[in-house]
């Protein structure tokens, strides 16, 4: 969020930087991908949406570490769906590019990200990996998460590296179990009464 009042910031006068930028970073951060990925994404990649509920598929095939090529499949969030809208996206002829326009991407990112006040050594991949602890976090399933962030099944590298919770994820996380506790408390202490 401090990022994308940043753009809002650092391109006041210059609209379409503005709105290009957020859209960056919001598809960054919620598909999870890699930014020469994010670089890859055109308008044929897009195999799903429901305009009804705002929501989308990404199928984008890549190599993988071990060059081996499969289908990445990433969810077009609602937050998502709403910027690409807002910057006619959906408009865009097949072969062209989404979100990253240029591979020129550093200067304007560090640009961003320094006048954001966040980790000065943060990254796009950084983004990535903010995205699969939150998906983490809100109980999405691992193996849906390694699938999205491109890393095989049962990989360690998703849970090793990724996944890191902050303590208020922790906190949130844990919101259900203890909605359940507290209905169980209440059940027992009926059942005394």
């Amino acid at each position: 969020q401090r990022m994308l009042a940043a753009c809002d910031r650092l391109f006041p006068r210059k609209r379409e930087n503005r709105k290009r930028w957020r859209l960056v970073l919001i598809a960054a951060y919620t598909l999870g991908c890699r930014v020469d990925e994010l670089f890859q994404i055109t308008g044929a990649h897009i195999k799903y949406l429901d305009e009804e509920k705002r929501v989308g598929l990404i199928e984008l095939t890549v190599p993988d570490s071990r060059n081996k090529i499969h289908t990445k499949k990433m969810p077009i969030t609602t937050w998502l769906f709403d910027e690409m809208e807002a910057g006619g996206i959906f408009n865009k002829a097949a072969d062209e590019r989404l979100f990253m326009w240029t591979k020129a991407y550093r200067k304007p990112f560090d640009e961003i990200r320094n006048e954001a006040d966040v980790n000065p050594k943060g990254t796009f991949h950084t983004l990535r990996a903010t995205s699969a602890t939150d998906k983490a976090a809100s109980g999405q399933e691992l193996e849906t998460i390694q699938q999205e962030v491109g890393h095989r099944k049962g990989s360690e590298v998703t849970s090793r590296h990724y996944i890191h919770f902050e303590d208020l994820q922790i906190i949130e996380s844990a919101s259900s179990f203890n909605e359940r506790l507290e209905r169980t408390r209440q059940v027992h202490h009926q059942t005394k009464e």
